[in-house]
């Protein structure tokens, strides 16, 4: 019951200059009145200071490199856990909403780089549960042309810290393709969402300047899922109506107030 926001601040590094290998996965919170209602989240002084996320003993998430990124949260069965990238694989550890900054298990990798489209590096995670089963999107390759989104899948209620309880596509389910006329590279690291009309959406990382590896805009498309329940990204919005259903017409008939002869009714009108 608190509006929280994971992210990973860097800091300045030896040469005075933000340095990415001092970024470590943190915390901020809104703050909350003496009635635990929220205060307002566009004034800075309302949210807490970034806190660090620890192990439950209180040490590094990453002992070897610092670093550590991309983390997100959710809850399977009523257990809340937390999912982010180290040492270029993606982590899971159990943790207490009450106490957000510490685990509560020790972190476990579930995706190291194995596949030839995931090159190096498997970052990104971000969770979603439908049907019974834990669906998590993750990028693999580095940030650049290849850059493309993979998904692992576990049945809800199991041990998600158990690297067994996962299975993997061994493919991509984002790539590099052709959309909607263009051609979207690089379509990495997005997030399930939905639009004000309740449309699960997905939204994600694409190439839009190909000259070096800083141009990233946010894309959003419409998400669709499968006779055998995988998500679909890449459906054309041409293809997302069949053509009969393109024009609709309506007949409104405006009629005159009609008067109830029902005991105690009153008036009404259509």
């Amino acid at each position: 019951n608190r509006l929280s926001i994971l992210f990973m601040p860097c800091y300045d590094g030896e040469d005075g200059q933000p340095d990415m290998w001092t970024g470590r996965a943190s915390i901020v919170q809104l703050k909350q009145n003496d009635q635990g209602e929220p205060l307002d989240p566009r004034n800075p002084a309302n949210w807490t200071t970034a806190e660090q996320v620890v192990r439950a003993d209180g040490s590094l998430l990453n002992p070897l490199q610092g670093i550590s990124l991309d983390m997100t949260f959710f809850v399977d069965e009523g257990q809340a856990y937390y999912a982010w990238q180290m040492l270029g694989a993606v982590y899971i550890a159990t943790m207490d909403p009450d106490d957000p900054t510490r685990l509560t298990s020790e972190p476990t990798r579930i995706i190291a780089p194995h596949y030839a489209w995931e090159n190096t590096i498997a970052e990104g995670p971000n969770v979603f549960i439908r049907d019974g089963i834990v669906n998590m999107l993750y990028s693999g390759s580095l940030v650049g042309d290849t850059y493309a989104t993979g998904l692992a899948r576990a049945t809800s209620g199991d041990d998600l810290t158990d690297p067994a309880s996962w299975e993997r596509l061994n493919y991509p389910v984002h790539k590099s393709e052709p959309y909607n006329g263009e051609f979207l590279l690089g379509t990495g690291h997005g997030a399930w969402s939905y639009d004000a009309d309740g449309n699960q959406i997905y939204v994600f990382h694409v190439r839009t300047d190909h000259q070096d590896l800083g141009g990233r805009d946010t894309f959003v498309q419409r998400v669709h899922w499968t006779q055998q329940g995988l998500p679909r990204f890449n459906i054309e919005t041409e293809h997302e109506l069949a053509p009969q259903f393109r024009e609709i017409a309506i007949d409104v008939v405006v009629g005159e107030p009609q008067e109830s002869t029902a005991p105690g009714s009153t008036t009404s009108s259509q």
